[in-house]
């Protein structure tokens, strides 16, 4: 059985495919170019993947969840400390704040997101700089369309002390109770005109923050109680395949319903819970699987879309609305719709443009402030310790 430290390779695959998955969304959203395959006469059609991209959120709130509680998990089954409110709060601002503050600013700076008036510019500001821009339709996508997730998980870093210290006393009711909470919720706010928009707040992805705590803690659970069970490989790459298998039918299952008139709100209240379920099954199997399927998942490619996940995020979407006002590059015909090599060219660049800058920003920013952060924890912790001694 092989030891179990804080970096967990799969996790950061995962984090790659879910930020591929969006910024294709986003690039079809724009050019609906279609993703077919063709093999001599044959046509495969992988369509279901970009025109489906938007689970690469509800991915990262399970990862979010995930590496959240690891910790918390940790302290349940090894013994270590739980890490303090101070430290949380202190390793989340550092995380998150620079960064997104950053991406509030260019798209200003740069003409690409202009007000109405100033009344309308504080409005913007002040709900963005609180977060919680998502509760009204006005400035849900004010500044920069993708920041809603933000908003959805810095309220969710609110509750998660009050929520990580109901798991640690009754883990298994607390995750029951929060994905009951969520698929709840949905139901009843389904018939709403305005579901989608209430569907995507808060209590509407809970259950997804908590299959990824539940992985965390099952994962720490079988490493302890269950070591021969866990050291089996073969077996939860099986298991790993399965869960995969499971992402891909419940993925095909919405692109199927994009036909419905409500879709994708009619889908999103089963559908999510699902998806997390899913991401359960593969998560834990690709934990505990063989190395192959571990290097697999974490290549050097997703690996590096994981590292420069947050900040691809964050810009992918100015950046390509951005080319797209100036027509970089220009389309033949009326509309850049019609025009299939212009998609390709234009995704190639959008995409080539976004890599650069998210890298840039995250070394000069996010990595270095990321480091700072864990100095100050470290800090708040000895400070923390010399106190109780």
């Amino acid at each position: 059985m092989r030891d179990v430290g804080e970096h967990l390779a799969p996790l950061e695959g995962l984090r790659g495919i879910a930020i591929a998955l969006v910024v294709w969304f986003h690039l079809w959203e724009i050019t609906w170019l279609r993703a077919d395959v063709h093999i001599g006469a044959l046509v495969v059609n992988f369509n279901a993947i970009p025109e489906t991209g938007f689970v690469g959120v509800d991915l990262f709130f399970f990862l979010s969840g995930f590496v959240l509680f690891y910790p918390y998990a940790r302290s349940l089954f090894d013994g270590l400390e739980v890490p303090t409110l101070a430290q949380f709060g202190t390793r989340r601002a550092f995380k998150i704040l620079p960064s997104y503050a950053l991406s509030i600013g260019v798209p200003i700076v740069c003409g690409w997101t202009q007000f109405a008036s100033l009344h309308d510019a504080f409005v913007q500001l002040a709900s963005h700089a609180f977060f919680v821009h998502i509760w009204s339709n006005d400035t849900f996508g004010g500044i920069n369309g993708v920041l809603w997730s933000l908003a959805i998980e810095v309220q969710f870093y609110v509750l998660f002390p009050a929520i990580a210290w109901c798991a640690m006393r009754r883990p298994v009711p607390t995750f029951a109770a929060l994905v009951a909470l969520g698929l709840g919720y949905r139901l009843v706010v389904a018939p709403h005109p305005d579901a989608l928009h209430q569907i995507q707040q808060l209590p509407g992805t809970i259950d997804l923050f908590a299959a990824g705590m539940f992985s965390a803690y099952v994962y720490r659970a079988l490493a302890t109680h269950a070591p021969k069970l866990a050291s089996r490989q073969t077996l939860w790459t099986t298991v790993a395949i399965v869960g995969t298998l499971a992402s891909g039918f419940v993925v095909r299952g919405a692109f199927d319903a994009r036909v419905l008139p409500d879709w994708p709100t009619s889908w999103y209240v089963w559908g999510r819970t699902e998806l997390a379920s899913s991401f359960v099954v593969l998560t834990i199997g690709s934990l505990y699987a063989v190395p192959l399927w571990q290097r697999l998942l974490a290549n050097p490619a997703l690996t590096f879309l994981s590292l420069i996940s947050y900040n691809l995020y964050l810009y992918h979407q100015p950046i390509a609305r951005a080319l797209l006002a100036a027509r970089i590059p220009r389309w033949v015909g009326a509309s850049e719709k019609t025009d299939a090599v212009w998609g390709i060219a234009f995704s190639a660049v959008a995409v080539a443009a976004s890599l650069t800058i998210a890298w840039v920003v995250t070394s000069v920013v996010e990595e270095p402030l990321v480091r700072r952060g864990r100095d100050a924890s470290r800090g708040v912790e000895g400070r923390a310790r010399s106190a109780r001694v």
